[in-house]
């Protein structure tokens, strides 16, 4: 008879188990991190079928890009009714970014605009009751001759930010970035971080950002005092793709394999382009492609 496979929870973390007609076989890994999506909810949830197919997916976890209609009456009480029902966990909230909502921005009254915006997006997490906001240290591009300024400038906006989460018990995630952003290599992203303690301040590592592919399980290592959530896509190595994994570059199976070795215990959150009108079946393709990832860091014991 063949091996078939199953996910159960146990004590809030996902474990492998084996099973024939003759044996139970627990697998020797504890995948103790958990498959998740980030996407964006309507402001109007009655618009389409968004979040009922969220809560019907079987995922565990979610990250919520931050919207302005999170206002909305009702909308926060729904959208935690409807996923506490399905448990799935509201992980993250992501924050604005951009040229504007740059937080190592220079001119007068940039930063505390930047700030002002990603200070809505903490409320949203505070309401939704997320554990953690993700940032960005800035956008881009940052010219070689300013970038000592600007990450200057860009530590004093994080210092803002984490007066204001650290009443609400809320960790800020600084994505790795890729190309000139600041924080985009892990040395650079841990001098930054290192300046805050670690339950206000750590890092969201996004396997799309990296300049070498290769040096992904060396990142996962560097980085494990800080890690506390990812962003799980694949790419071609040169730019970023936001690609299904196994779809690029990146050795998956070395990446998990790395992961466990740390003992992450986090969300792995795929942040992938999604068909908005085949969200069923993305769903589906991220958990069996979750599946697969796992399958590949067992092959390597």
């Amino acid at each position: 008879m063949g091996i078939d496979q199953q996910w159960v929870s146990l004590e809030e973390k996902y474990i492998r188990f084996h099973f024939s007609l003759f044996d139970w076989e627990v697998i020797v890994i504890n995948v103790e991190f958990i498959p998740g999506v980030s996407m964006r909810l309507p402001g109007n949830l009655d618009q389409d079928d968004t979040l009922p197919q969220l809560a019907a997916s079987g995922l565990a976890a979610v990250e919520l890009t931050y919207i302005a209609d999170f206002i909305k009456p009702g909308w926060v009480k729904r959208v935690r009714k409807t996923l506490a029902d399905s448990n799935i966990l509201i992980n993250s909230v992501h924050a604005p970014f951009g040229d504007d909502v740059d937080i190592s921005r220079c001119d007068d009254g940039g930063q505390a605009y930047a700030i002002a915006a990603i200070a809505k997006s903490i409320e949203m997490a505070k309401q939704l009751g997320a554990g953690i906001l993700v940032v960005h240290a800035s956008a881009e591009p940052i010219d070689k001759a300013e970038r000592e300024q600007r990450l200057a400038q860009s530590s004093k906006g994080l210092a803002a930010l984490v007066k204001m989460v650290e009443p609400l018990g809320i960790r800020l995630a600084v994505e790795l970035l890729p190309r000139t952003c600041l924080g985009n290599t892990a040395e650079e992203l841990i001098q930054f971080v290192e300046q805050h303690p670690p339950e206000q301040v750590g890092i969201c590592l996004d396997t799309n950002h990296l300049a070498d592919t290769s040096k992904l399980p060396e990142y996962v290592e560097l980085l494990q005092h800080r890690l506390i959530t990812t962003h799980i896509s694949d790419y071609d190595g040169l730019d970023e793709k936001h690609w299904i994994p196994f779809t690029g570059v990146i050795d998956w199976g070395a990446f998990a394999d790395a992961l466990y070795r740390i003992s992450y215990r986090g969300a792995f959150i795929y942040e992938v382009t999604l068909d908005k009108n085949l969200l069923a079946a993305e769903f589906e393709n991220i958990l069996g492609n979750f599946d697969r990832i796992i399958d590949a860091a067992e092959q390597r014991l």
